[in-house]
This record gives structure tokens, C-alpha cells and sequence, in this order.
């Protein structure tokens, strides 16, 4: 799976709220949990995460890119049925917890796209757009489409580009942390 996203900070959830209601599908509320692992590989030191959404518990590895300015992840995530015993199953072979992060909030569907407004614990109010392709049909001109429509919905909310943030979250996490 190949995901395109773009966040940005955002200082009032409600009024940002108020102007994305007439023109999005409210989906419903979200609460993740996600815990950070690390692992030695042939490759290097290679980062997977454990999500729990509800009863659902799934793994994800990304591979990052930042291209036409928005982020671009080629992903392979599956559901575990026994996450503590994968989690154990890891562990032995090297992996290492490093950060946690829980993120509150709603989802919304604007057009094709997946729109957050979310409450990270320690990193404050986010909105997210979101984009899911199939990497066997999608091009990468279709990238810069997505992102010009990603930057057209932010300008509709009012949030500026500047608020725009590049880094990952448990890459702010684990400044913030440093720093503390």
C-alpha cells in the first residue's frame, strides 16, 4: 500500500471543525495506540509499530519519502491476532521498544481523501489529509495532483502553510523528550 499524507498543526480543533463540517463526511471518532520498535537488520536499524484501534491490533513498516512536499509511505501492515505473542516473538529476535504515542480524535472523508483532526498526547492539535493507493496502478504524477488538492483543502480550513510539519510524530516525541 503506497499512503500520501500531509499534516499540519492547528491551534483550534473546533473552529477547524466548524469549517471542514459543509464540506466533509463526518466517519466518526478515532483512538490509537501506538507503541515504536526497533530491530537490527542486514539493512541497518529498521523501525516497525504496533497499533491498537479498539480491538484491533495491527503492524506497520513504512519506508518514508517527503516528495511534492507531501509524505509518501510504502507501507505493509497486517492485523495480529496474538499481538503479545508476536511481541514476544520479536523481542527475541532483537526488537526493542523506543517511544509510544496516542493520538485522539475524528475522522472525516473529504472527496477520495481521509481527513483527521487529532489531539497527539504531548504535541497538541493536528489536522491530517490522507491518501490510499495500490502500488500496482498508482504513478508517481498522480503525487503532485494530490498534493495540490491536500494544499487547496488546508487553504479552505485557513491553516497556513506554515503550519505545515514534515516530521514524524515520534520524531517530535523523542525531541521533546530529549529535551525534558
Amino acid at each position: 500500500m503506497i499512503e500520501i499524507e500531509i499534516k499540519a498543526h492547528i491551534a483550534d480543533m473546533a473552529e477547524v471543525r466548524q469549517r471542514l463540517v459543509p464540506l466533509a463526511h463526518y466517519l466518526g471518532p478515532l483512538d490509537r495506540k501506538d507503541s515504536y520498535y526497533t530491530i537490527d537488520t542486514s539493512q541497518g536499524v529498521q523501525t516497525f509499530r504496533i497499533r491498537q484501534e479498539g480491538s484491533d491490533t495491527h503492524c506497520t513498516i513504512k519506508e518514508r519519502s517527503i516528495e511534492e512536499g507531501v509524505e509518501v509511505n510504502h507501507e505493509v501492515e497486517f492485523r495480529l491476532a496474538d499481538p503479545q505473542q508476536f511481541l514476544q516473538f520479536m523481542e527475541l529476535l532483537g526488537a526493542r521498544a523506543f517511544i509510544t504515542k496516542h493520538k485522539v480524535g475524528e475522522r472525516w472523508r473529504w472527496r477520495r481523501y481521509t481527513v483527521e483532526l487529532v489531539e497527539v498526547a504531548e504535541l497538541g492539535y493536528f489536522i491530517e489529509i490522507e491518501y490510499l493507493a495500490d502500488p500496482t496502478t498508482f504513478r508517481k504524477p498522480q503525487r503532485a495532483a494530490i498534493a495540490q488538492e491536500f494544499h487547496h483543502l488546508l487553504e479552505i480550513l485557513a491553516i497556513d502553510k506554515s503550519k505545515i510539519e514534515s516530521r514524524r510524530y515520534i520524531d517530535m516525541l523523542q525531541e521533546k523528550h530529549a529535551r525534558s
